[in-house]
């Protein structure tokens, strides 16, 4: 008995095919993405060498972001027009939601490559919650 076939191709649009029985193509099951299976301690040297520069790349995407107020923005038009790559616009953009600078809208956009990306907006351009939950009057 021969193996499945998996295509872990880049989907062709929506990715309804990712993780798929495939037509023989790719033999190889999907694996996990590429950090897990980094040589050991490249992640600790990429963070070192990166620590000095995080500050002010993270100002530079709450600056971005903020300046778009409520139309907010996705980390897709972040990345082209701060011209940084997604390693390091999106854990600056991580940083800022973990710290309560900015927040996810709800919305979602479509990115260059035709997916649809999470809407970030600055927390001052945030509606307050209603929820009473979350510490509102209610």
């Amino acid at each position: 008995m021969t193996e499945p076939r998996w295509n872990d191709a880049p989907p062709p649009g929506n990715g309804s095919r990712v993780g798929r029985l495939d037509n023989g193509k790719n033999t190889s099951p999907p694996l996990p993405p590429a950090h897990h299976n980094a040589p050991p301690g490249t992640s600790d040297a990429a963070a070192r060498w990166i620590a000095p520069y995080t500050g002010p790349m993270r100002e530079r995407v709450y600056a971005f972001i903020r300046d778009r107020g409520p139309l907010g923005a996705t980390d897709d038009e972040g990345e082209a027009t701060l011209g940084m790559k997604p390693q390091s616009y999106t854990p600056r953009r991580g940083e800022l939601a973990k710290a309560g600078r900015i927040v996810m809208t709800g919305d979602k956009r479509p990115t260059a490559s035709g997916c649809k990306a999470a809407v970030w907006i600055a927390s001052e351009h945030a509606e307050p919650s209603t929820d009473p939950t979350e510490g509102g009057d209610a």
